[in-house]
């Protein structure tokens, strides 16, 4: 008894050992992220929406201790997948308050690319907002028909040097139309608001005229 009371002692320790060896990756961190969404998503037909959410909980609480257990940040290609999952499921408010709670405003402006300029480097942009970012966050306004917030998100987005493609226009041009139909209103078609957008300066013309025509 005394030999295999030793001998589990010495098993234990030799997994904590282990353990302590295990160093966790930015690779390990998106995989969990991925599987968990995937997981949430296969709930969707099955589960009741407190039950789709919970994947998607369970990464969240280890995203928002990343950086601190580990000496990982937390940034967009974390975050952005997550807040994703989130709307879609229908929980707009906890995919935007992620993002607005982990992801900083830019400091610089987001390099040209087009003109291929390298814009001055900041360390605080590495945890800051990217482009997929607030096509989340304008998305999630637009499908809740919420034109206030799509437009300031844009303007944010907008004002970082950053501009929707003319797939992402499309992309919240298709989700206003199917929020009309669901909702039975025609008043204000996505066409009159986006050109309210355009008109406000919002996107500025020379930009989306590039945007289209690169795509």
């Amino acid at each position: 008894t005394t030999s295999s009371i030793a001998e589990f002692s010495s098993a234990s320790s030799a997994r904590r050992k282990l353990m302590a060896k295990i160093v966790v990756t930015d690779n390990m961190i998106l995989s969990i992220v991925s599987a968990c969404v995937r997981g949430a998503k296969s709930r969707i037909k099955t589960h009741t929406p407190e039950e789709q959410r919970v994947p998607l909980d369970a990464v969240r609480e280890i995203l928002l201790f990343l950086e601190h257990k580990h000496g990982i940040p937390l940034v967009s290609r974390h975050v952005n997948p997550l807040a994703a999952a989130y709307q879609k499921i229908g929980l707009f408010e906890e995919g935007s308050k992620l993002i607005n709670t982990n992801l900083a405003d830019r400091i610089t402006q987001a390099e040209d690319k087009e003109e291929e300029l390298i814009a001055s480097f900041n360390v605080n942009d590495v945890q800051a907002k990217d482009e997929g970012s607030y096509n989340i966050l304008v998305q999630g306004a637009v499908t809740e028909g919420n034109w206030a917030s799509a437009i300031s998100s844009l303007k944010g987005m907008t004002e970082k040097g950053m501009y929707p493609t003319s797939r992402n226009l499309n992309t919240w041009s298709e989700v206003a139309r199917k929020r009309e139909r669901r909702s039975g209103s025609r008043k204000t078609s996505w066409m009159k608001n986006r050109e309210r957008l355009l008109m406000n300066g919002t996107i500025p013309s020379s930009k989306s005229q590039k945007g289209s025509s690169s795509s």
